[in-house]
C-alpha cells in the first residue's frame, strides 16, 4: 500500500470520526433542551412531572455507561459499540413514536 493509499484512508477515516462524534455530542443537549418541553407536553396537567424525561435520560446513561463497560469487557470495543448503538436506535424509535401518539409511558 502506498504513502497516497494510506494517506487517503487515514482522512477518510477522520472525516467519519468527525461525524460520528458531532452526531454523538449533540444527542445530550439536544434530549436536555427538547425533553423539558415534550415532558409538559405530554405529562398533563401536573408541571412537576416536566423534567421526568430528562432525568430518566440522565439515570439511563449512568446506568448504560456500567453495563457498556462490563459488555465491553466480554466481548470487545467493536462488538460492544455496535450493541450500544443498536440499542440506541432502538430507543430512538420507541421514543419517537412515543411522542407521535403522545403517551410518556
Amino acid at each position: 500500500m502506498t504513502d497516497e493509499q494510506e494517506n487517503a484512508i487515514a482522512t477518510k477515516n477522520v472525516r467519519l470520526y468527525l461525524l460520528c462524534q458531532a452526531l454523538g455530542a449533540s444527542s445530550a443537549p439536544i434530549n436536555i433542551a427538547l425533553g423539558g418541553l415534550v415532558g409538559s407536553q405530554l405529562l398533563g396537567p401536573d408541571k412537576s412531572l416536566a423534567t421526568a424525561p430528562v432525568t430518566t435520560y440522565n439515570v439511563g446513561v449512568a446506568i448504560g455507561a456500567l453495563y457498556a463497560n462490563w459488555v465491553m469487557k466480554r466481548v470487545g470495543r467493536k462488538r460492544g459499540f455496535m450493541l450500544g448503538a443498536v440499542i440506541g436506535v432502538i430507543g430512538l424509535i420507541l421514543t419517537g413514536l412515543a411522542i407521535t401518539i403522545e403517551h410518556f409511558w
